[in-house]
């Protein structure tokens, strides 16, 4: 979508605990928005990434969210 410039992204533990918060991240020369961390690092268990995209007023709107499930090594 191009409703947005800047974006946050929220790392979530299922119970609604943060555990990262990376905020303004913009777009590559691609279009591409990029996030990359160690998951070895988590513990077990399911996980929301919540991305939010700001208005031209700074003000976050919801923009998607996606679970993801850390388990077994």
């Amino acid at each position: 979508s191009d409703r947005y410039e800047r974006f946050r992204l929220s790392l979530l533990r299922d119970d609604g605990t943060a555990i990262l918060h990376t905020a303004r991240l913009a777009r590559d020369s691609n279009g591409d928005l990029h996030l990359g961390f160690n998951s070895t690092l988590l513990p077990d268990g399911m996980y929301r990434l919540r991305i939010e995209g700001y208005t031209r007023r700074g003000e976050l709107q919801p923009f998607a969210e996606a679970r993801l499930q850390i388990a077994g090594r």
